[in-house]
Protein backbone atom coordinates (compact mmCIF):
# COMPACT_ATOMS: atom_id res chain seq x y z
CA UNK A 1 0.00 0.00 0.00
CA UNK A 2 1.44 3.17 -0.75
CA UNK A 3 2.11 5.71 1.53
CA UNK A 4 5.16 7.65 0.14
CA UNK A 5 5.52 11.39 -0.50
CA UNK A 6 8.33 13.59 -1.63
CA UNK A 7 8.94 16.16 1.33
CA UNK A 8 7.74 19.02 0.70
CA UNK A 9 7.70 23.00 1.44
CA UNK A 10 6.98 22.88 5.34
CA UNK A 11 3.31 23.59 6.07
CA UNK A 12 2.61 23.83 9.59
CA UNK A 13 2.94 22.29 12.86
CA UNK A 14 0.95 19.66 13.90
CA UNK A 15 0.71 18.29 17.49
CA UNK A 16 -0.11 14.21 17.27
CA UNK A 17 -1.32 12.99 20.47
CA UNK A 18 -2.38 9.54 21.23
CA UNK A 19 -0.93 6.24 23.09
CA UNK A 20 3.02 6.11 22.77
CA UNK A 21 4.10 6.09 26.26
CA UNK A 22 3.57 2.58 26.67
CA UNK A 23 6.42 0.21 27.23
CA UNK A 24 4.30 -3.38 26.36
CA UNK A 25 2.38 -2.55 23.21
CA UNK A 26 4.02 -2.56 20.07
CA UNK A 27 1.02 -1.47 17.40
CA UNK A 28 0.23 1.51 20.19
CA UNK A 29 3.80 2.83 19.21
CA UNK A 30 4.03 1.85 15.49
CA UNK A 31 0.42 3.63 15.57
CA UNK A 32 1.83 6.38 16.31
CA UNK A 33 5.07 6.20 14.75
CA UNK A 34 3.17 5.46 11.10
CA UNK A 35 0.50 8.76 11.51
CA UNK A 36 3.45 10.93 12.86
CA UNK A 37 5.76 9.80 9.81
CA UNK A 38 3.28 10.10 7.09
CA UNK A 39 2.11 13.74 7.95
CA UNK A 40 5.77 14.69 8.15
CA UNK A 41 6.14 13.40 4.83
CA UNK A 42 2.92 15.42 3.44
CA UNK A 43 5.58 18.50 4.07
CA UNK A 44 4.19 18.94 7.68
CA UNK A 45 6.27 19.47 10.78
CA UNK A 46 4.30 16.73 13.55
CA UNK A 47 5.47 15.96 16.93
CA UNK A 48 3.73 13.80 19.05
CA UNK A 49 2.77 15.44 22.16
CA UNK A 50 4.18 13.61 24.98
CA UNK A 51 2.34 12.78 27.54
CA UNK A 52 1.95 10.61 30.37
CA UNK A 53 -1.58 9.30 31.57
CA UNK A 54 -2.41 9.09 34.74
CA UNK A 55 -3.25 5.38 34.80
CA UNK A 56 -2.03 2.67 36.97
CA UNK A 57 -0.78 0.10 34.29
CA UNK A 58 1.29 3.36 32.86
CA UNK A 59 3.02 4.93 35.97
CA UNK A 60 3.79 1.42 37.26
CA UNK A 61 5.05 -0.27 34.00
CA UNK A 62 8.34 -1.48 33.80
CA UNK A 63 11.04 0.19 31.86
CA UNK A 64 11.41 -0.57 28.54
CA UNK A 65 14.74 0.32 26.54
CA UNK A 66 14.10 -1.22 23.34
CA UNK A 67 11.13 0.91 23.18
CA UNK A 68 12.49 3.98 24.66
CA UNK A 69 15.37 4.02 21.54
CA UNK A 70 12.52 3.48 19.25
CA UNK A 71 10.70 6.38 20.49
CA UNK A 72 14.14 8.86 20.75
CA UNK A 73 15.20 7.48 17.40
CA UNK A 74 12.04 7.47 15.31
CA UNK A 75 9.08 9.42 17.02
CA UNK A 76 10.01 13.62 17.47
CA UNK A 77 8.25 14.41 20.05
CA UNK A 78 6.80 17.38 22.42
CA UNK A 79 8.45 18.14 25.89
CA UNK A 80 7.33 16.07 28.58
CA UNK A 81 4.04 16.80 30.08
CA UNK A 82 2.58 15.08 33.18
CA UNK A 83 -0.60 14.42 34.29
CA UNK A 84 -2.47 17.65 35.95
CA UNK A 85 0.37 19.79 34.13
CA UNK A 86 -0.85 22.82 31.29
CA UNK A 87 -1.17 21.49 27.86
CA UNK A 88 -2.34 25.09 26.93
CA UNK A 89 0.83 26.07 26.07
CA UNK A 90 1.06 24.32 23.42
CA UNK A 91 -1.12 26.61 21.48
CA UNK A 92 1.57 28.94 21.14
CA UNK A 93 3.45 26.66 18.98
CA UNK A 94 0.92 24.36 16.55
CA UNK A 95 -1.81 25.45 14.62
CA UNK A 96 -3.02 21.69 13.77
CA UNK A 97 -4.17 18.97 17.08
CA UNK A 98 -4.83 15.64 15.72
CA UNK A 99 -5.98 13.10 18.72
CA UNK A 100 -5.82 9.24 17.40
CA UNK A 101 -5.18 6.63 16.50
CA UNK A 102 -6.03 3.94 18.76
CA UNK A 103 -8.91 3.57 21.51
CA UNK A 104 -8.14 7.23 22.42
CA UNK A 105 -11.86 7.90 23.21
CA UNK A 106 -12.51 4.53 25.12
CA UNK A 107 -14.20 5.48 28.75
CA UNK A 108 -11.67 2.41 30.36
CA UNK A 109 -8.74 3.94 29.05
CA UNK A 110 -9.00 7.68 29.74
CA UNK A 111 -10.63 7.78 33.52
CA UNK A 112 -10.03 11.06 34.62
CA UNK A 113 -8.50 12.41 31.51
CA UNK A 114 -10.87 11.90 28.92
CA UNK A 115 -11.05 16.25 28.39
CA UNK A 116 -7.49 16.03 27.37
CA UNK A 117 -8.11 13.06 24.65
CA UNK A 118 -11.12 15.16 23.35
CA UNK A 119 -8.40 18.19 23.01
CA UNK A 120 -10.29 20.59 25.79
CA UNK A 121 -6.82 22.21 25.82
CA UNK A 122 -6.60 23.34 22.52
CA UNK A 123 -7.91 27.27 21.43
CA UNK A 124 -10.82 26.83 19.67
CA UNK A 125 -8.70 28.75 16.67
CA UNK A 126 -7.14 25.94 16.03
CA UNK A 127 -7.81 23.63 13.35
CA UNK A 128 -8.97 20.08 15.60
CA UNK A 129 -8.99 16.90 13.71
CA UNK A 130 -9.16 12.99 15.01
CA UNK A 131 -8.18 10.67 12.89
CA UNK A 132 -8.99 6.65 13.30
CA UNK A 133 -9.71 7.27 17.04
CA UNK A 134 -11.71 4.40 18.58
CA UNK A 135 -14.64 4.01 21.10
CA UNK A 136 -13.07 0.41 21.61
CA UNK A 137 -16.71 -0.63 21.85
CA UNK A 138 -19.99 -0.54 19.98
CA UNK A 139 -21.44 1.57 22.51
CA UNK A 140 -20.54 3.77 25.47
CA UNK A 141 -22.26 2.52 29.34
CA UNK A 142 -21.48 6.10 30.64
CA UNK A 143 -23.13 8.14 32.84
CA UNK A 144 -25.81 11.00 31.34
CA UNK A 145 -23.03 13.99 32.40
CA UNK A 146 -20.09 11.93 30.57
CA UNK A 147 -22.20 11.49 27.23
CA UNK A 148 -22.89 15.36 27.28
CA UNK A 149 -18.92 15.90 27.72
CA UNK A 150 -18.75 13.82 24.52
CA UNK A 151 -21.42 15.15 22.49
CA UNK A 152 -19.93 18.79 23.29
CA UNK A 153 -16.27 18.14 22.77
CA UNK A 154 -16.81 16.38 19.71
CA UNK A 155 -19.25 18.77 17.83
CA UNK A 156 -15.69 21.59 18.37
CA UNK A 157 -13.82 19.38 16.38
CA UNK A 158 -13.42 20.68 12.58
CA UNK A 159 -12.76 17.01 11.58
CA UNK A 160 -13.90 13.48 13.09
CA UNK A 161 -12.76 10.32 11.84
CA UNK A 162 -13.14 7.11 13.55
CA UNK A 163 -11.22 3.71 13.03
CA UNK A 164 -14.73 1.32 13.53
CA UNK A 165 -17.85 1.53 11.83
CA UNK A 166 -19.13 1.54 15.61
CA UNK A 167 -17.48 4.73 15.58
CA UNK A 168 -19.44 6.33 13.30
CA UNK A 169 -22.80 5.36 14.51
CA UNK A 170 -21.78 6.33 18.31
CA UNK A 171 -20.62 9.69 16.44
CA UNK A 172 -23.90 10.30 14.44
CA UNK A 173 -26.25 9.93 17.87
CA UNK A 174 -24.30 12.88 19.16
CA UNK A 175 -24.87 14.95 15.87
CA UNK A 176 -21.08 14.70 15.26
CA UNK A 177 -20.68 13.55 11.26
CA UNK A 178 -17.75 11.16 11.07
CA UNK A 179 -15.91 9.24 8.91
CA UNK A 180 -14.57 5.85 8.97
CA UNK A 181 -10.60 5.70 8.01
CA UNK A 182 -7.82 3.10 7.79
CA UNK A 183 -5.69 2.58 10.87
CA UNK A 184 -2.05 4.61 10.18
CA UNK A 185 0.21 1.58 9.94
CA UNK A 186 -1.61 0.97 6.41
CA UNK A 187 -0.44 4.04 5.49
CA UNK A 188 3.11 3.82 5.64
CA UNK A 189 4.19 1.60 2.22
CA UNK A 190 5.04 -2.07 2.94
CA UNK A 191 8.62 -1.57 1.86
CA UNK A 192 9.24 0.72 4.54
CA UNK A 193 8.05 -1.20 7.54
CA UNK A 194 11.12 -4.07 5.68
CA UNK A 195 13.18 -1.22 5.68
CA UNK A 196 12.43 0.07 9.34
CA UNK A 197 12.84 -4.19 9.96
CA UNK A 198 16.07 -4.74 8.83
CA UNK A 199 17.23 -2.19 11.33
CA UNK A 200 17.06 -5.46 13.84
CA UNK A 201 19.90 -6.41 11.64
CA UNK A 202 19.60 -10.32 11.98
CA UNK A 203 18.56 -10.68 8.15
CA UNK A 204 21.16 -14.12 8.02
CA UNK A 205 18.80 -15.87 11.03
CA UNK A 206 16.96 -18.96 9.15
CA UNK A 207 13.47 -18.35 10.24
CA UNK A 208 11.92 -20.86 7.39
CA UNK A 209 8.72 -22.67 8.51
CA UNK A 210 9.02 -20.73 11.83
CA UNK A 211 5.30 -19.91 13.44
CA UNK A 212 5.11 -17.51 15.49
CA UNK A 213 2.31 -15.79 18.13
CA UNK A 214 1.50 -12.42 19.86
CA UNK A 215 -0.80 -11.98 22.52
CA UNK A 216 -2.24 -9.51 24.25
CA UNK A 217 -4.44 -11.66 26.58
CA UNK A 218 -1.65 -13.88 28.46
CA UNK A 219 -3.57 -16.93 29.48
CA UNK A 220 -4.63 -16.44 25.62
CA UNK A 221 -0.62 -16.72 24.91
CA UNK A 222 -0.28 -20.29 26.37
CA UNK A 223 -3.25 -21.44 24.94
CA UNK A 224 -1.96 -20.30 21.50
CA UNK A 225 1.11 -22.37 21.91
CA UNK A 226 -0.90 -25.38 23.20
CA UNK A 227 -2.25 -24.96 19.85
CA UNK A 228 0.89 -24.62 17.29
CA UNK A 229 2.56 -27.80 19.61
CA UNK A 230 -0.63 -30.06 19.21
CA UNK A 231 -1.00 -29.06 15.49
CA UNK A 232 2.67 -29.15 14.62
CA UNK A 233 2.69 -31.51 11.42
CA UNK A 234 -0.20 -30.19 10.27
CA UNK A 235 1.15 -26.91 10.26
CA UNK A 236 4.33 -27.94 8.99
CA UNK A 237 5.97 -26.28 11.92
CA UNK A 238 9.86 -26.29 12.29
CA UNK A 239 9.69 -23.59 14.79
CA UNK A 240 7.39 -21.81 17.43
CA UNK A 241 8.23 -18.32 19.24
CA UNK A 242 6.98 -15.97 21.08
CA UNK A 243 7.10 -12.42 19.92
CA UNK A 244 5.16 -10.61 22.69
CA UNK A 245 7.55 -9.20 24.70
CA UNK A 246 11.26 -8.87 25.37
CA UNK A 247 12.03 -7.91 21.80
CA UNK A 248 12.89 -4.85 20.44
CA UNK A 249 10.09 -2.75 17.61
CA UNK A 250 12.17 -3.83 15.08
CA UNK A 251 12.32 -7.69 15.72
CA UNK A 252 8.93 -7.82 16.31
CA UNK A 253 8.44 -6.46 12.81
CA UNK A 254 11.22 -8.38 11.16
CA UNK A 255 9.45 -11.81 12.96
CA UNK A 256 6.21 -10.91 11.31
CA UNK A 257 7.66 -10.24 7.94
CA UNK A 258 9.55 -13.16 8.14
CA UNK A 259 7.50 -16.11 9.71
CA UNK A 260 5.62 -18.96 7.81
CA UNK A 261 2.53 -17.75 10.25
CA UNK A 262 1.13 -15.39 12.87
CA UNK A 263 -1.64 -16.58 14.86
CA UNK A 264 -2.72 -13.66 17.34
CA UNK A 265 -5.47 -12.25 19.51
CA UNK A 266 -3.87 -9.03 18.66
CA UNK A 267 -5.94 -6.36 16.69
CA UNK A 268 -2.81 -4.74 15.54
CA UNK A 269 -0.75 -8.15 14.83
CA UNK A 270 -3.75 -9.02 12.42
CA UNK A 271 -2.39 -5.26 10.72
CA UNK A 272 0.95 -6.14 10.37
CA UNK A 273 0.55 -9.69 9.42
CA UNK A 274 -1.39 -8.21 6.22
CA UNK A 275 0.71 -5.58 5.43
CA UNK A 276 3.47 -8.26 4.99
CA UNK A 277 0.79 -10.49 3.35
CA UNK A 278 1.66 -13.49 5.72
CA UNK A 279 -0.87 -16.16 6.69
CA UNK A 280 -2.60 -15.81 9.84
CA UNK A 281 -4.88 -16.55 12.13
CA UNK A 282 -6.89 -14.58 14.58
CA UNK A 283 -8.16 -15.73 17.79
CA UNK A 284 -10.35 -13.06 19.04
CA UNK A 285 -10.80 -11.68 23.11
CA UNK A 286 -13.40 -9.57 24.48
CA UNK A 287 -11.46 -6.27 24.68
CA UNK A 288 -10.36 -6.67 20.61
CA UNK A 289 -13.28 -7.68 18.52
CA UNK A 290 -14.62 -4.88 17.78
CA UNK A 291 -12.07 -3.31 16.14
CA UNK A 292 -10.81 -6.50 14.61
CA UNK A 293 -14.07 -7.70 13.31
CA UNK A 294 -14.53 -3.93 11.61
CA UNK A 295 -11.04 -4.51 9.56
CA UNK A 296 -11.15 -8.09 8.89
CA UNK A 297 -14.54 -7.71 7.34
CA UNK A 298 -13.46 -4.65 5.52
CA UNK A 299 -10.45 -6.63 3.82
CA UNK A 300 -13.44 -9.85 3.34
CA UNK A 301 -10.96 -12.26 5.93
CA UNK A 302 -13.32 -12.85 8.36
CA UNK A 303 -12.83 -16.44 7.88
CA UNK A 304 -9.61 -16.39 9.95
CA UNK A 305 -11.33 -15.00 12.96
CA UNK A 306 -12.12 -17.59 15.54
CA UNK A 307 -13.63 -17.27 19.08
CA UNK A 308 -10.71 -19.83 19.72
CA UNK A 309 -8.48 -22.54 19.27
CA UNK A 310 -11.02 -25.09 19.38
CA UNK A 311 -12.54 -23.50 16.37
CA UNK A 312 -9.58 -23.72 14.09
CA UNK A 313 -9.82 -26.44 11.50
CA UNK A 314 -6.27 -26.17 10.10
CA UNK A 315 -6.71 -28.57 7.36
CA UNK A 316 -9.61 -26.26 5.78
CA UNK A 317 -7.77 -22.71 6.38
CA UNK A 318 -7.13 -21.70 2.51
CA UNK A 319 -4.00 -20.08 1.17
CA UNK A 320 -5.22 -15.97 1.63
CA UNK A 321 -4.97 -14.43 -1.64
CA UNK A 322 -3.38 -11.01 -0.85
CA UNK A 323 -4.00 -9.44 -4.45
CA UNK A 324 -7.76 -9.43 -4.05
CA UNK A 325 -7.29 -8.08 -0.57
CA UNK A 326 -5.29 -5.19 -1.41
CA UNK A 327 -7.92 -4.75 -4.17
CA UNK A 328 -10.24 -4.41 -1.86
CA UNK A 329 -8.51 -2.21 0.52
CA UNK A 330 -7.28 0.36 -1.65
CA UNK A 331 -10.57 2.25 -2.00
CA UNK A 332 -10.43 2.67 1.75
CA UNK A 333 -7.02 3.56 2.17
CA UNK A 334 -7.46 6.17 -0.75
CA UNK A 335 -10.52 7.68 1.24
CA UNK A 336 -8.63 8.09 4.59
CA UNK A 337 -5.15 9.63 2.29
CA UNK A 338 -7.91 11.79 1.07
CA UNK A 339 -9.65 12.90 4.26
CA UNK A 340 -6.57 13.36 6.39
CA UNK A 341 -5.18 15.55 3.81
CA UNK A 342 -7.90 17.71 3.17
CA UNK A 343 -8.45 18.07 6.65
CA UNK A 344 -4.91 19.17 7.34
CA UNK A 345 -5.03 22.05 4.83
CA UNK A 346 -8.07 23.31 5.84
CA UNK A 347 -8.62 27.04 7.55
CA UNK A 348 -10.50 26.22 10.96
CA UNK A 349 -13.40 28.67 10.10
CA UNK A 350 -16.17 27.68 12.92
CA UNK A 351 -14.23 29.77 15.93
CA UNK A 352 -17.99 31.60 16.76
CA UNK A 353 -19.64 28.29 16.96
CA UNK A 354 -16.70 26.61 18.79
CA UNK A 355 -17.25 29.35 21.41
CA UNK A 356 -21.37 28.81 21.56
CA UNK A 357 -21.29 25.07 21.74
CA UNK A 358 -18.22 25.48 24.86
CA UNK A 359 -19.99 28.28 26.48
CA UNK A 360 -23.26 26.04 26.54
CA UNK A 361 -21.50 22.66 27.72
CA UNK A 362 -19.89 24.78 30.26
CA UNK A 363 -23.16 25.90 31.38
CA UNK A 364 -24.96 22.37 31.45
CA UNK A 365 -22.23 20.81 32.84
CA UNK A 366 -21.97 23.57 35.84
CA UNK A 367 -26.28 23.13 36.43
CA UNK A 368 -26.58 19.61 35.73
CA UNK A 369 -22.92 18.99 37.71
CA UNK A 370 -23.48 20.88 41.02
CA UNK A 371 -27.58 19.35 41.39
CA UNK A 372 -26.21 16.13 40.73
CA UNK A 373 -23.45 16.11 44.10
CA UNK A 374 -25.86 17.39 45.82
CA UNK A 375 -28.21 14.17 45.28
CA UNK A 376 -25.67 11.93 45.16
CA UNK A 377 -24.39 13.00 48.53
CA UNK A 378 -27.44 12.95 50.22
CA UNK A 379 -27.98 9.58 49.10
CA UNK A 380 -24.33 8.44 50.01
CA UNK A 381 -25.11 9.79 53.27
CA UNK A 382 -27.84 7.79 54.13
CA UNK A 383 -26.48 4.56 53.09
CA UNK A 384 -23.05 5.39 54.47
CA UNK A 385 -26.08 5.41 57.84
CA UNK A 386 -27.24 2.42 57.07
CA UNK A 387 -24.20 0.56 56.58
CA UNK A 388 -23.29 1.64 59.96
CA UNK A 389 -26.08 0.11 61.05
CA UNK A 390 -27.06 -3.35 59.81
CA UNK A 391 -24.67 -6.24 59.60
CA UNK A 392 -24.41 -9.37 56.73
CA UNK A 393 -26.01 -8.89 53.23
CA UNK A 394 -27.75 -5.38 53.89
CA UNK A 395 -24.44 -3.96 54.98
CA UNK A 396 -22.60 -5.51 52.17
CA UNK A 397 -25.54 -4.09 50.04
CA UNK A 398 -25.52 -0.73 51.93
CA UNK A 399 -21.54 -0.68 51.19
CA UNK A 400 -21.73 -1.41 47.31
CA UNK A 401 -24.21 2.17 47.06
CA UNK A 402 -22.25 4.10 49.04
CA UNK A 403 -18.77 3.22 46.60
CA UNK A 404 -20.93 3.59 43.73
CA UNK A 405 -22.43 6.79 45.25
CA UNK A 406 -18.65 8.13 45.80
CA UNK A 407 -18.02 7.14 42.39
CA UNK A 408 -20.38 8.66 40.84
CA UNK A 409 -19.62 12.37 42.69
CA UNK A 410 -15.57 11.94 42.19
CA UNK A 411 -16.75 11.20 38.32
CA UNK A 412 -18.73 14.65 38.20
CA UNK A 413 -16.15 16.39 40.41
CA UNK A 414 -13.77 15.45 37.80
CA UNK A 415 -15.93 16.68 34.79
CA UNK A 416 -16.86 19.73 36.02
CA UNK A 417 -13.02 20.81 36.76
CA UNK A 418 -11.99 20.14 33.47
CA UNK A 419 -15.04 22.10 32.34
CA UNK A 420 -14.03 25.04 34.42
CA UNK A 421 -10.35 24.59 33.86
CA UNK A 422 -10.86 25.20 29.81
CA UNK A 423 -13.14 27.20 29.58
CA UNK A 424 -12.94 30.49 28.09
CA UNK A 425 -15.76 32.50 29.82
Amino acid sequence: MKGKHKKQEQKGKVALLNFHCGNENFGALLTAYALNKYINALGYSAQNIDYIRNQPWIRDQPENAFFDDFREKHLPRTQRFYYGEDLTVLNSTYSIFCVGSDQVWRPENTQGERDIFLLSFANTDKNLISYAASFGSSSLKITPEELMEYKYRLRVFDHVSVREESGKKICKNFGVKAQQVIDPVFLIHEEEWAHLSDEFGNGEENSAGEIIYYTIDEKMGARIHDFIEERRENLDCTNVRDITRGISIQEWLWRIRNCKMLITDSYHGVCFAIIFKKPFICISNNCGTERIQSLLSKANLLNYMFRSTADVNVEKLQTINYTVVYDVLRPFRLDSERYLIESLAQSPSRQAIKNTLLKEYYNNVCTISHKRIKLYRRKYRLYKIVECLTKGRLRMKAKKRTDNYLKKIETLKVILEAATKTSPF
